[in-house]
């Protein structure tokens, strides 16, 4: 079996720390960007140098190899106390989790129980963890937010360029987990969001500002009361120009100012953009990542023959697209097949998918005006599109989101083929309309960003950045069975 990409690149580098063990390693993230490929796939390479005892990784000090100088930390105590204090930097143990009991770090971690309860005193010494009764939970001691009246709780500003895009933020499925963290959050420690919009609302073109005097105003009265604002970017060059002096103004109140780029188009956003400081930060998602993690799960399956259909020219479609067929050609020997959908049957809604095979079914024979067809065969007849995909003997079906990759999955049943026994399918997002379905589907990592950005403002828990206040989703496939394995020499 030929190896993946990231044992190919752990491979290479540990060639490379063999001749000088005494170099420290770059940032996961200089490694990526010189091997031009994404965080994933170069966490995945470090993994397996760490799993076979050639790299050590540490919280605040980076990637060292195990031969070069030793880290302050060696005790085993140390060992756990990094692992632990990484999981709960980056959201993965949130405030308020239970820690497991001591028995299960003695069994993980092969250390004893002394060595456990000094890593524990570590973490509660940073306020990191704290003891309740006899357990310990993530995060320090939270009292319960005291009842007050609504004028008298801590705000965070929500600000977007206009009321059009607030509505849509918060009733997108694509963003629901980051807004179910945010305020789940929020709730629990008496946050209130006060929202402001820069133009006039309800007008989605704007033509009249609302005064940045005024936010100031308002920012100014709240005095003690103000945790920070948070920014919703729009792709509208006009709101840029204008956010980009709000941004450094708020900044100014000396609490943190952040934005949201689920987009991740304003890369060029950062610190020194601005010219401030610590206290701004951009939470983002990484699509080449995601798309790496979708690709890399497939030809970890041996899938090296994949099909892309195309429904729209959106600006993210063409650019996911441009993604998977330039990180394919990364995969030795996978090739993405592309197709137009221009088919009339894929204009219904997703609403309309949901109820189930028997409507579409009835909406297939509602576009198609022929002759009398089996039901496979209406299915074939109607969407040629996919018919030619499969035709063409493809192993495995990529779809550029959930919302689609619900109709292409009701397809594939209606034309009497299985998942993933006849043919294997992924997709983006992991909406919660996929939970009832078969459909592998690529989390952005969503709920986490939330969390940090909700304790970035609750200030009890340190946020983990990159220099210029970048804040990543970290990608995850969540496997829901509908990637097969293709045996070798199929």
């Amino acid at each position: 079996m030929p190896a993946r990409l990231f044992e190919t690149i752990a491979e290479k580098l540990e060639k490379q720390i063999r001749k000088n063990p005494d170099k420290p390693l770059p940032t996961v993230s200089e490694l990526a960007a010189q091997w031009e490929v994404s965080h994933v796939t170069m966490g995945k390479a470090i993994d397996v140098l760490r799993k076979k005892g050639i790299v050590e990784c540490f919280w605040g000090k980076g990637i060292r190899p195990v031969g070069g100088k030793p880290r302050i930390q060696s005790q085993a105590h140390g060992k756990l106390y990094e692992e632990l204090k990484w999981d709960i930097l980056h959201g993965d143990r949130r405030a308020g989790d239970e820690l497991p009991k001591t028995t299960y770090f003695t069994t993980s971690y092969g250390v004893s129980t002394h060595t456990v309860g000094r890593a524990l005193k570590v973490l509660s010494e940073e306020n990191l963890v704290h003891k309740q009764g006899k357990r310990w939970i993530v995060g320090p001691k939270r009292k319960s937010p005291a009842m007050m009246r609504t004028d008298d709780r801590p705000v965070v500003l929500f600000a977007t360029p206009w009321e059009t895009m607030m509505n849509n933020f918060f009733t997108n499925k694509f963003a629901q987990p980051f807004v179910t963290s945010l305020l789940g959050e929020f709730q629990k420690y008496g946050i209130r969001i006060v929202f402001v919009t820069m133009y006039k609302l309800d007008q989605e073109f704007p033509s009249e500002s609302v005064s940045l005097e005024d936010t100031v105003s308002l920012v100014r009265k709240l005095g003690s009361r103000y945790l920070g604002t948070l920014y919703h970017t729009g792709l509208n060059p006009s709101t840029q120009m204008q956010w980009e002096h709000w941004i450094p103004r708020l900044y100014s109140f000396g609490q943190p100012v952040a934005i949201i780029d689920t987009s991740n188009q304003h890369v060029q956003h950062t610190r020194a953009h601005f010219s401030v400081g610590p206290r701004y930060y951009r939470f983002y998602i990484d699509d080449r990542a995601a798309v790496s993690c979708a690709l890399e799960h497939l030809y970890e399956h041996n899938h090296r023959r994949v099909g892309l259909p195309i429904s729209g020219q959106s600006d993210w479609i063409v650019r996911r697209t441009g993604y998977l067929i330039e990180t394919a050609k990364k995969l030795p020997g996978m090739s993405i097949e592309t197709v137009e959908q221009n088919e009339p049957f894929w204009a219904v809604s997703e609403k309309k998918v949901q109820t189930g095979i028997r409507f579409l079914a009835k909406e297939m024979e509602n576009v198609y005006t022929g002759k009398r067809l089996s039901m496979q065969k209406l299915a074939r007849e109607v969407t040629p599109s996919l018919r030619h995909l499969l035709d063409d003997k493809i192993t495995a079906l990529i779809s550029v989101n959930d919302e689609i990759a619900l109709k292409h999955s009701q397809w594939i049943r209606l034309a009497g083929l299985e998942i993933p026994r006849h043919v294997s399918h992924v997709s983006f997002d992991n909406t919660p309309a996929t939970t009832p379905h078969l459909l592998s589907s690529v989390d952005f990592g969503f709920s986490r960003l939330g969390y940090l950005a909700a304790h970035l403002y609750i200030g009890d828990l340190p946020i983990k950045a990159d220099k210029e206040g970048g804040i990543v989703g970290k990608c995850a496939m969540v496997d829901k069975g509908s990637v097969g394995r293709i045996q070798s020499g199929s």
